[in-house]
């Protein structure tokens, strides 16, 4: 990239530079792959500091002889360099320029080597050329260029949705080719009509029975190539000013992303990700009762209102494609249409019980000794957990062995088994084995980090020393062609300024190299016994050269790298394990929820990462996310101080996943991390803010979490099943609810919860909004009517909580039946499973536990003063918990009186009955599986 001579100037240009999506270096050209009417930037280095008085470059068109030299301007200098940057004079499209630099042009010239780009242009669509109508309604265009001919095909799908697919490679039959009319022709599709305007040729897409028109705005625009194939296509419309975007993917900016470009590229951004995300997804939620989903593995840009406030558009990058499709699906039940989308691309795999626990992980567990001395602390401070995550606890360089574990070197191609490794007694990890079966008698499952890389062989990466097996596993992989490759035949290796830089990485789509890996990791699972992993990065196959075994390249190969990584991993779980699984993914795609949970990536220590995370997690769900977490308070830098701390445990409390994860700070020497302690741990936040409330609040969050379990599980079960996150927007999922975009923060867990995020500091009561509707307040049972805001005070350990009035919530509860007392590890058993049902007129419940699904239904004769109960009968005892302020007796649904019980002998005895505590205005309804119909008939009902 650069030239040297003997005055030892050095002019360094890189015109692509790390292909970094977001950030151009100093010697890059910039754009990399400009389009007509773009300025082009030639931008370079020269060395040493101060010895380049002049720098020019010198540009050529390819298909003519004259040369035009042009000035650079010095932007900066720096320690070491100079630093320039040329501004080019407009430049055709459809043509290749070629260029180099020259340093100091009027004495004794020092060249750069030769570079060259191409300039794609721009074939705008000039009219509508033929239309041909049978069981779908086929559209063809006449471009600027006169061999292309877009096709548009559009088509009723059998989910109700409309399927449109775009095409570039052929063109109309002379039969279908027609003359100027100016009248507007509308055609018919089941569910759908079809205007085109003749005089335009726009397109304007009405469902009918829906107040929807989703009009084009403009005609397409084609971005080409010299050769006339695709590069880029642009379609655009209208949009109304009130208009919501919703949705793609995982997004940390806001929830709303109307007014931004958001593309859909998979990103590794260490904290503070704005736009930029691990977890792209080209689909979208509009508040105008529709979704869209771009069918493009590749990147799309979306321009939400963003250049013109009245339209909105999406471009996609072709990479060598000559066809994509785009489903639009109207509906006004949002969820109805996350439903039909996750039913397109996969629903979210459902999570073992053990697995909506409380997550125990950091990074300075780096030792048995220490996870067992961790452990024992969430014991003693009885906090109940039920995974532990270990990052630590590799060699760092193998990442599939133990530290310090003794081996034998082996061919690449062969597997240890446990028995195959010697771990000293002396060591970081004496006994990984005996560590995982103590962690199994105490109710945990281990999970351990994974990356999908083969690290290095340089020495600065080599953080524990040689590895022989190391090496030999490397050279392995490259002969066998079991990593990525350039399309030049070279083998890839991670740029540097990347996570894990010069490192190969595995190809997942070499069905042999996939084996080879897992085979790798076998031991862990089948002797170990090692429960899931954390599947961190896959963010770093960055590079438009690299190419797989099945034949995916460029962006789409960076967007789907998660994807194979993720079912790579789930494969051999599934074959291993059965269903008693689980990963834990940082990265993905479209449909990545089928094979993993996810978290929200990296963040600090900071309100703003309680936001961000609130948006990242309300938006994955959207796309079809159910089963999300984040780090509790963030993962880095200083702790959070209690206030923030417990603000996020009680935010995760009410989250589909609840972990405190946190790592050691880069920034400091190994000195002062041996003295300060990084651990997100309730017992070590509050040791460092010395705040004695940490541990008792956040003691009561989790037993509060352990409490909601039987409803988290049936509601987990639900979105596993119909793909409607666990987790939901109400901003979005009260879509008639304009009041509600005021308060993105707040949410649905479930159906029948409403969470209200406390998300800014110092705050001692906190605005809700309250649907229409009745509500309960979730701590202390009182009942407010919806349609208004409230303000509710919020002590630390507690954020506003409300419950759907006509609500039948399952808990498990303690003797005490009082929410936040202790229940153990609700995944290992429940103590009380209780139904609190909070009667309107009529309701019922399908409640998922144990692979069945039991069925409960109310109804309300209120002018009798009575209710009628119908339950399906359990094979345990359950007790029922109505609140009223009185009643009379209960009838059995065979007529049969059913027994009052003494309230102090409640838990005792083994018969159906009844009892009414007076002191907290309850009717508990103890149900036995003795024979009883479950059904029964409350008399002098009064609520």
């Amino acid at each position: 990239m650069s030239e040297k001579n003997p005055q030892s100037i050095v002019i360094l240009h890189n015109p692509d530079g790390t292909e970094n999506p977001y950030v151009s270096k100093p010697e890059e050209k910039h754009p990399r792959k400009p389009v007509q009417g773009e300025t082009v930037f030639l931008k370079a280095l020269t060395f040493p500091r101060g010895r380049v008085h002049h720098l020019a470059v010198e540009l050529w068109d390819e298909s003519e002889n004259e040369r035009e030299v042009l000035p650079a301007s010095r932007m900066s200098a720096e320690e070491t360099e100079d630093r320039w940057v040329a501004a080019l004079p407009e430049v055709g499209g459809g043509k290749q320029y070629r260029y180099r630099f020259i340093a100091n042009p009027a004495s004794s010239r020092v060249f750069s080597e030769e570079f060259s780009f191409e300039v794609y242009q721009k074939v705008p669509v000039q009219r509508l050329l033929a239309v041909e109508h049978e069981e779908s309604l086929v559209l063809w265009y006449q471009t600027a260029h006169p061999d292309l001919h877009p096709r548009l095909e559009l088509f009723a799908r059998e989910d109700g949705g409309l399927g449109c697919e775009w095409t570039f490679s052929s063109s109309p039959p002379e039969k279908l080719r027609r003359s100027e009319q100016t009248t507007a022709d509308s055609y018919q599709l089941p569910g759908y009509q079809l205007q085109i305007s003749q005089e335009s040729g726009l397109l304007t897409l009405i469902p009918l029975g829906q107040d929807l028109k989703l009009e084009e705005a403009a005609l397409p625009v084609l971005i080409c190539d010299r050769e006339g194939e695709v590069q880029h296509f642009r379609q655009t419309f209208f949009s109304p000013d009130r208009e919501a975007f919703y949705g793609f993917g995982e997004r940390y900016n806001t929830l709303d992303q109307r007014g931004n470009l958001l593309d859909t590229i998979v990103y590794n951004q260490w904290q503070n990700q704005g736009k930029r995300t691990y977890f792209p997804v080209p689909y979208f939620l509009s508040s105008r009762d529709y979704s869209f989903f771009l069918e493009n593995n590749g990147n799309t840009l979306f321009d939400l209102c963003s250049s013109m406030e009245d339209r909105w558009s999406y471009q996609v990058e072709m990479d060598g494609r000559e066809a994509f499709g785009f489903i639009l699906w109207p509906d006004p039940d949002p969820a109805e249409r996350i439903r039909r989308f996750t039913d397109q691309v996969g629903k979210p795999v459902l999570p073992p019980t053990w697995a909506f626990g409380l997550w125990m992980s950091s990074n300075c567990w780096n030792s048995q000794q220490r996870v067992q001395e961790e452990v024992q602390k969430s014991l003693r401070y009885e906090i109940p957990a039920s995974v532990v995550v270990l990052e630590a606890w590799s060699d760092e360089t193998t990442i599939f062995q133990w530290y310090d574990a003794e081996y034998p070197l082996r061919d690449p191609g062969e597997h240890l088994r446990c028995e195959d490794y010697h771990f000293p007694a002396d060591g970081r990890w004496p006994d990984p084995k005996g560590m995982v079966e103590e962690l199994n008698e105490l109710g945990m499952e281990l999970v351990l980090w994974q990356v999908p890389v083969i690290k290095s062989l340089h020495e600065e990466h080599m953080h524990y020393g040689p590895q022989p097996q190391h090496k030999a596993n490397w050279e392995y992989l490259i002969e066998k062609q079991y990593c990525l490759f350039h399309e030049s035949g070279e083998p890839y290796r991670i740029p540097d300024q990347n996570w894990f830089a010069r490192s190969l990485m595995p190809d997942f789509t070499h069905p042999d190299a996939a084996r080879w890996w897992m085979e790798k990791r076998r031991y862990l699972v089948e002797d170990i016994g090692v429960a899931g992993f954390k599947t961190d990065g896959g963010e770093q196959a960055v590079l438009s050269s690299l190419v797989s075994h099945s034949g995916i390249q460029g962006a789409a190969l960076r967007n789907l790298y998660p994807i194979d990584y993720l079912e790579t991993f789930a494969n051999f779980l599934k074959a291993t394990r059965g269903n008693d699984w689980v990963l834990f993914s940082r990265a993905g795609f479209t449909g990545a929820q089928r094979f993993s949970c996810h978290w929200a990536g990296d963040q600090d220590s900071t309100w703003d990462t309680i936001r961000e995370c609130l948006y990242a997690g309300l938006s994955a769900g959207m796309a079809g996310v159910s089963f999300w977490g984040w780090d509790i308070g963030g993962f880095s830098d200083e702790l959070p101080t209690a206030e923030l701390y417990l603000r996020s445990a009680a935010v995760a409390a009410f989250c589909p996943l609840m972990q405190f994860h946190s790592i050691i700070s880069l920034d400091l020497t190994q000195e002062e991390k041996a003295q300060l302690s990084f651990d997100r741990s309730p017992w070590n936040v509050q040791e460092c803010s010395g705040n004695p409330e940490v541990v008792p609040a956040f003691r009561r969050l989790v037993n509060v979490r352990m409490n909601l379990f039987p409803y988290l599980l049936s509601e987990a079960a639900q979105s596993a099943e119909t793909g409607i996150p666990l987790m939901r927007s109400a901003a979005v999922f009260t879509p008639d609810d304009l009041v509600a975009r005021q308060y993105p923060f707040q949410y649905y867990l479930g159906g029948d919860l409403l969470v209200a995020p406390v998300v800014e500091e110092g705050a001692a009561e906190w605005r809700v909004w309250l649907p229409e509707g009745m509500w309960i307040d979730f701590w202390t049972r009182e009942e407010v009517p919806g349609g208004q805001e409230i303000s509710r005070p919020v002590p630390l350990e507690e954020i506003p909580v409300y419950i759907r009035k006509g609500a039948i919530l399952p808990l498990n509860l303690a003797d005490s039946l009082e929410i936040g007392d202790p229940v153990g590890q609700a995944h290992r058993g429940y103590q009380r499973l209780c139904f609190q049902i909070y009667p309107q007129q009529e309701g019922i419940l399908n409640f998922h536990h144990r692979e069945k699904t039991y069925h409960f239904s109310y109804h309300s004769l209120e002018a009798e003063g009575k209710l009628h109960l119908a339950m399906d009968v359990f094979s345990e005892p359950v007790h029922l918990l109505l609140p009223c302020s009185g009643v009379n007796y209960l009838e059995e649904g065979n007529g049969r009186r059913l027994a009052e019980l003494d309230p102090g002998g409640l838990f005792s005895g083994e018969e159906t009955g009844w009892c009414w505590d007076q002191e907290r205005s309850l009717l508990i309804i103890r149900v036995f599986p003795d024979g009883n119909p479950g059904e029964f008939l409350i008399h002098g009902y009064c609520p």
